[in-house]
């Protein structure tokens, strides 16, 4: 089945995925980013010994 000209015109929607995949992309990042904001606290941790107070 193939869509004829007119009929492509008239489809709607798509544009509003694109800040899905951008929202998805931004929580991708903080969650890399938050891991390794824990990661490093751990090895800081563990190489001083101590916890801040």
């Amino acid at each position: 089945m193939e869509i004829e000209k007119k009929e492509l015109i008239t489809i709607n929607g798509g544009a509003y995925s694109i800040g899905t995949v951008i929202n998805s992309i931004t929580k991708i990042i903080n969650t890399v980013l938050e891991l390794g904001r824990t990661v490093g606290s751990t090895f800081r941790y563990a190489k001083n010994k101590y916890m801040c107070r």
